[in-house]
């Protein structure tokens, strides 16, 4: 059995405490680093032990031979509930380190190839998008959705040319266990768009469009979650800014904040859509396509330019301006990640909500302006709405925040 502790023999590929500083940028605990640098020592003592390189190991397989190599030489594999995946990740990020001072390495795994969709699903989104004029973003999840419809038609046995109300109605009961009633809402339109056009092409005599049934919603049935202003100010705070990531998180958090972006919107941003010389910030709505200026406030600049300077990866010249911290350091197309360090930061500074995201940011920001006496249609301008109605709807998350305020009574 292997000691605790080995004695760390780093090859001189890069020196340790660059690898350290990476990973300290990257946002790993110190906790995570020191048992990395563990299972590091082991590995390096493995390749001399075994006369392998250990730049020719960092890839699934090479991990895997590592990983059978420690479970049959080292620890039994009853003392860890997933030591594949200790002995994997050190050297994934390790991988990740030499890549991001430069190296070139095997390609640590294959990426994963996206089930191609239905032919008749792919041709419905081909003809929405060439001819409905619907955002990219929502084509997306209708796909999405009308292929879990396919599957789910394929799992009882039901050819999507004969399928009736009565399946259609099984798969919207179906997903209603898990799903939002807006979700469910947004799948039922989906359902009755492609039935449409399988009408329209011929596809199918009947048409069922007509038939589906979504469930019954209010229009804004409910205000918007939205945090007091103190608490954003507290989740902005949490936030580490000696990190790499810290930087990025603080420069999109406070995109959000201050001007009620969308996650979307944040990910999307360009350096052309910075005017530093006008400072002025240049947004196009994600959903209406309506661009807007807005002032570049000095803290949001700072921000930019903090995470530009000391967290940005350098190894790239994307013109957009947040980055994967992995490579090849690819622009941030996941809202999730921004959902992920969202929850990160409000863990830590102990904020709990029923739902924590980044709309979190939009509503809060929706809800502070009126609160301070913004007029509702400069605050539907600021957030792209075109619809008045929908800007009122933050006028309840005030006043609910209001009902909390002592305020006196007039004698």
């Amino acid at each position: 059995m292997l000691p605790l502790f080995v004695a760390r023999c780093w090859p001189a590929i890069l020196p340790e405490k660059e690898v350290i500083r990476l990973w300290k940028n990257s946002g790993l605990r110190a906790g995570t680093i020191l048992e990395y640098r563990r299972f590091l020592g082991i590995f390096f003592a493995y390749c001399a032990a075994e006369r392998l390189q250990p730049m020719s190991q960092l890839t699934v397989e090479g991990a895997e031979r590592f990983y059978r190599w420690y479970a049959r030489r080292g620890r039994p594999e009853s003392t860890y509930r997933d030591l594949r995946h200790a002995t994997r990740s050190p050297l994934f990020s390790y991988a990740w380190a030499l890549s991001a001072a430069g190296f070139t390495l095997p390609m640590w795994k294959q990426p994963v190839e996206k089930a191609p969709l239905p032919p008749v699903v792919a041709q419905y989104i081909r003809y929405a998008r060439e001819h409905r004029g619907l955002a990219e973003s929502g084509l997306i999840h209708d796909a999405g959705i009308l292929k879990g419809f396919i599957d789910y038609l394929r799992k009882h046995r039901v050819s999507w040319k004969r399928v009736t109300v009565q399946d259609i109605d099984g798969f919207l009961q179906e997903v209603s266990r898990r799903w939002a009633p807006a979700t469910v809402g947004r799948a039922a339109y989906a359902i009755r768009s492609w039935l449409r056009f399988l009408h329209a092409t011929g596809q199918r005599r009947d048409d069922l469009a007509t038939a589906v049934v979504a469930p019954v919603r209010l229009r804004h049935d409910r205000p918007p979650r939205a945090l007091p202003w103190p608490k954003v100010k507290a989740l902005l705070q949490a936030v580490d800014a000696t990190t790499a990531i810290g930087r990025r998180d603080r420069a999109q958090f406070l995109l959000m904040s201050a001007y009620g972006l969308g996650a979307a919107e944040v990910l999307q941003l360009r350096f052309e859509d910075i005017d530093w010389t006008g400072k002025r910030l240049h947004i196009t709505r994600r959903k209406t396509k309506v661009p807007i200026d807005l002032p570049l406030l000095p803290g949001v600049a700072r921000a930019i330019v903090e995470y530009v300077r000391r967290g940005r990866p350098w190894l790239t010249r994307s013109p957009f301006v947040f980055l994967s911290m992995k490579k090849p350091f690819a622009p941030l197309d996941q809202t999730g990640v921004l959902r992920h360090r969202v929850r990160e930061a409000a863990k830590r500074a102990g904020i709990e909500a029923p739902i924590l995201g980044t709309h979190l940011f939009r509503h809060s920001h929706a809800t502070r302006q009126l609160e301070i006496g913004t007029a509702m249609k400069t605050l539907g301008d600021i957030l792209g709405h075109r619809d008045p109605e929908t800007t009122s709807i933050y006028t309840r998350a005030a006043v609910r925040h209001l009902r909390r305020l002592a305020l006196p009574i007039p004698r």
